[in-house]
């Protein structure tokens, strides 16, 4: 345990690493965690549980008093996809697509494929490869319309963004905050 920290004091800021765009999908990754000199790459198959792992590895850095960044998935926002501990400066990341993390340079990798029963996945291997394809035709979907939504949101923004008064709205705003800021002075 550090010096001054208190057990259990740890703290976890819940954030997004990667997101989906009208341009497709994006990943700031490696703004992330390319300067820490401990990474812990986690590999593996839907289901295999890398998730749970960093869950686990969050619950325990917090217990110990280590303030955390958790990333979650923006597919799946109870997921998490990517951990941070600034204090051990150590990153624990999942590498599977959509969001793949190439750079290898002081990472330690970890398959947790290894950790499954190849039997039980056999049997199920062309319900994951049918899941899987069908995943890759709804985000294709999921982007094409996003970007649609963006399109047709500029245009709208072409007929009322010259309409806005925007000295009238920062007055608006100023006023407001006075208000607010004299209740609690009192």
């Amino acid at each position: 345990m550090q010096t001054g920290q208190v057990f259990g004091s740890g703290k976890v800021r819940k954030l997004f690493g990667s997101a989906i765009t009208p341009d497709g999908l994006v990943n700031y990754l490696p703004t992330i965690i390319s300067d820490l000199p401990q990474k812990y790459i986690i590999t593996g198959d839907p289901g295999t549980g890398k998730s749970t792992l960093l869950d686990k590895v969050v619950q325990q850095a917090v217990c110990k008093g280590f303030d955390v960044e958790a990333y979650y998935c923006p597919l799946s926002p109870d997921k998490i996809e990517h951990v941070v501990i600034p204090g051990l400066e150590i990153a624990l990341t999942t590498s599977i697509d959509p969001h793949l993390y190439s750079d290898t340079r002081n990472a330690r990798i970890t398959n947790m494929n290894e950790c499954r029963i190849e039997k039980i996945v056999n049997k199920r291997a062309d319900e994951a490869l049918e899941s899987k394809q069908v995943f890759e035709t709804l985000l294709e979907k999921a982007v094409a319309f996003i970007n649609k939504a963006k399109s047709v949101n500029d245009l709208v923004e072409t007929y009322y963004v010259p309409n806005i008064n925007f000295g009238e709205i920062q007055t608006l705003f100023d006023n407001t905050l006075k208000r607010v800021l004299a209740h609690s002075t009192k």
